[in-house]
């Protein structure tokens, strides 16, 4: 029976250690087999599978193998020194300094993460808050898409539509609203109607204007033959994707025309030059009349109400709430006729919980007895300008103005109402 025993020769590395453990020092001088001598400062990396000598007094580094060594033995200056495999003090320097560079360069990078997002976002917002979506149409060209129009015809020099037979003529324009966020939005109309024969303005055609199938104003007359401009905020109205506006005439032996509508939508007010929630009227006073403001009677005028309220807890606004029983009525002096006059409304319509649109508060405007607007619902829920040309219905000596709640399910409120007289009211 034969047993073995275990190969207990020393490898190259081993007795190189042993070696060194016996002289206890890292000043040698090492005798490679292949005849070179080196001096210096002898390294490990690790395991003294590897190492080197460095000469320091002739800037000189040798790498060996251990196998490579056929004897090491002191320098005769070297002093006792630790043998576990390390690095020089220059090394260990440049690692320290690799390492802070590092950490430095990581926290840049840290911060300049962090905070470009950051940056990223509030740029966005800002561009969004300023950021205003405009679609035009005119009988020459349009942005909105599709435009579908029946039973008209072209007006005079091309510059206007005209929609002449009540329940077959109308104007339908689509756009689509791509912002998520909540959005304000203004829709501004120039039109006109031709003058009847014995009845002037009075016998031209109303229109009606809806949104989304809603009624902003059920009827509306222009308050000129042409160039007449009614601004409305019909926030509350749009909806995300696909929008129709639609202008159909009622009423009239005169046909009802239409030169320009234009929908202009954005964020916020601001970016769409609307007063939001500053002090109305703005101050124009060579060119406004003002009624009453936020609620307290000013200017020339005599405020008078019926089943109106006023809430101080909102600044003093006039609440109309009683269906087809309240209204407020302003009476003032015009000294001369203006060439132009503008009725602004500076109102909301209550928000309702359940309610189609969150709420509707449609009233008429009547202007000296003569009604211009006919279930008008104001198209925001929070306070917001609407305007209307009433130049034709303005007349030297007394004015009165009139609005009155219909059957609504959502109160109306009135913040401000001022008249606008001067050259022109757009």
């Amino acid at each position: 029976m034969t047993s073995s025993t275990p190969d207990t020769t020393p490898t190259p590395d081993t007795t190189l250690l042993q070696k060194l453990r016996e002289l206890n020092t890292r000043q040698v001088e090492l005798t490679l087999r292949d005849g070179r001598t080196v001096a210096g400062t002898l390294v490990f990396h690790g395991s003294p599978l590897f190492g080197k000598v460095i000469d320091e007094r002739r800037e000189l580094t040798v790498p060996f193998s251990p196998g490579e060594v056929a004897d090491v033995k002191p320098l005769p200056d070297g002093s006792a020194q630790d043998l576990r495999p390390g690095f020089t003090l220059l090394e260990v320097i440049m690692i320290l300094l690799l390492i802070m560079l590092a950490a430095g360069i990581a926290r840049i990078l840290t911060v300049a993460t962090a905070e470009r997002p950051r940056e990223v976002a509030l740029q966005a917002q800002e561009s969004l808050a300023q950021e205003v979506t405009t679609y035009v149409w005119t009988p020459a060209q349009s942005s909105f898409d599709p435009v579908v129009v029946e039973g008209a015809d072209s007006g005079p020099g091309g510059s206007s539509l005209l929609l002449p037979a009540p329940g077959k003529s109308s104007l339908s324009l689509s756009f689509p609203v791509r912002m998520a966020v909540p959005v304000t939005a203004v829709l501004e109309i120039v039109h006109g109607m031709a003058a009847g024969e014995a009845s002037g303005l009075r016998a031209g055609s109303c229109v009606r204007i809806q949104i989304n199938g809603w009624n902003l104003v059920e009827a509306l007359w222009p308050a000129s033959a042409s160039g007449s401009l009614s601004r409305f905020q019909v926030s509350k109205h749009l909806v995300p994707g696909q929008n129709t506006i639609r202008l159909s005439p009622q009423d009239g032996d005169a046909p009802y025309l239409v030169e320009r509508i234009c929908v202009r939508i954005a964020v916020t007010a601001a970016a769409l030059g609307q007063q939001g929630n500053a002090t109305f009227p703005p101050e124009q006073p060579t060119v406004m009349r003002s009624f009453f403001e936020r609620g307290m009677p000013s200017g020339e005028l005599e405020v008078s109400t019926d089943y109106v309220f006023r809430d101080h807890e909102y600044g003093g606004r006039y609440a109309l709430f009683a269906k087809n029983r309240s209204a407020l009525t302003a009476t003032g002096h015009v000294a001369d006729p203006p060439a132009a006059a503008a009725l602004v409304l500076y109102h909301l319509s209550s928000l309702l919980a359940g309610e189609p649109l969150g709420g509707r508060s449609p009233v008429s405007v009547e202007v000296n007895g003569v009604l211009v607007a006919k279930g008008m619902d104001p198209g925001c829920h929070g306070p917001a300008e609407d305007r209307m040309d009433i130049s034709a219905f303005v007349c030297p000596g007394a004015n009165t103005i009139r609005i009155a709640l219909e059957d609504a399910p959502s109160q109306y409120s009135l913040l401000g109402l001022a008249m606008e007289l001067g050259p022109a009211s757009r």
